[in-house]
């Protein structure tokens, strides 16, 4: 049961604590797939895309939130096509007209689908030139989407003149939520260089680590469920014990949980002395873009990305 703090901290801070998944019904059983194979028609909502099956006139999808948007899309050839961005503002739904024809529409039809139309025309609307758009809801929930993908100075002049009419949209405080936790990782993606970061410590304390400006940074991206992550610790070891006064290390953890981190071979993680963190907003890897553990990355002493690799580097020392 809930308790009375918790309760009144979720209304203070506006958080959607009792927020549930909404299943949202869609109706197909009038929309004309005449000419596209009904295995490369899909509908796509956040990251996920499931395939329109012919024999089947209703799906139903779980969405986080609503207001959203839904796309119809297609496959042809290993590339997803958008033919059209769907405004969804009610649990049920019905999708008429034809793929072929692009004459796809929704019922019931919502004035913001016209604003929504608009997305696939200019999907970075200037926040003062073109405000309509550029805060408008439909955009709000497409922005969070591709917020991954769009330069910080972009999400944060957008932010910064948001009129108050939009900040107690869902998908804008998600926005805002999201450039809070960017701030904790000075890395920027488009020039590759890295600042600073703030991680957890193993007294689950948050700890900032900088660029000291005098020595390279060997940043090791690592998993406790990577097995040549774990097998790669004594060889990091011996490049600290080679190169600790020419080169700072950290070692960021992956994990899911702080126990995964600290309770999976502690002894052989006993061996790191130089810094090692935990991920655990999860926004670290994500910033930094890694895909594959292990992962390490050299940066030199003003912050840029010398090199990566996927095994400790062996010649490390011809780079410091």
């Amino acid at each position: 049961m809930r308790s009375i703090f918790t309760i009144a901290l979720c209304l203070l801070l506006s958080f959607p604590c009792f927020a549930q998944e909404t299943t949202v019904n869609i109706n197909l059983s009038q929309l004309d797939i005449t000419g596209f194979p009904e295995e490369k028609i899909f509908i796509k909502y956040a990251s996920y895309s499931r395939r329109i099956p012919v024999e089947k006139k209703v799906i139903s999808l779980k969405v986080k939130s609503l207001p959203t948007i839904i796309e119809i899309r297609t496959l042809n050839k290993h590339k997803f096509t958008t033919q059209k961005m769907i405004w969804v503002e009610q649990s049920d739904l019905v999708i008429k007209g034809s793929i072929q024809e692009k004459t796809i529409n929704p019922v019931p039809y919502s004035d913001l689908q016209v604003i929504t139309d608009q997305i696939d025309q200019n999907k970075k609307p200037d926040p003062v030139k073109e405000a309509e758009l550029a805060y408008s809801q439909p955009y709000m929930v497409y922005l969070n989407r591709q917020r991954s993908f769009l330069k910080n100075k972009y999400l944060t002049q957008l932010v910064e003149k948001a009129p108050d009419s939009v900040r107690d949209f869902w998908a804008f405080r998600s926005l805002t939520s999201y450039m809070e936790e960017q701030k904790l990782v000075g890395y920027d993606p488009d020039t590759k260089v890295f600042s600073h970061l703030t991680a957890t410590n193993k007294a689950r304390e948050e700890q900032r680590i900088e660029l000291s400006g005098e020595k390279p940074i060997l940043i090791d991206f690592s998993s406790s469920s990577c097995r040549p992550c774990l097998m790669d610790i004594p060889k990091m070891v011996a490049i600290h014990e080679e190169y600790g006064d020419q080169l700072d290390m950290l070692t960021m953890w992956d994990d899911p949980t702080y126990e995964t981190w600290t309770k999976v071979t502690p002894k052989l993680k006993a061996q790191i002395v130089w810094n090692s963190l935990w991920d655990e907003k999860g926004v670290i890897y994500k910033r930094f873009n890694i895909k594959v553990f292990p992962t390490y990355a050299l940066f030199d002493k003003s912050g840029k990305l010398i090199k990566t690799w996927h095994k400790p580097p062996k010649k490390i020392g011809k780079y410091l």
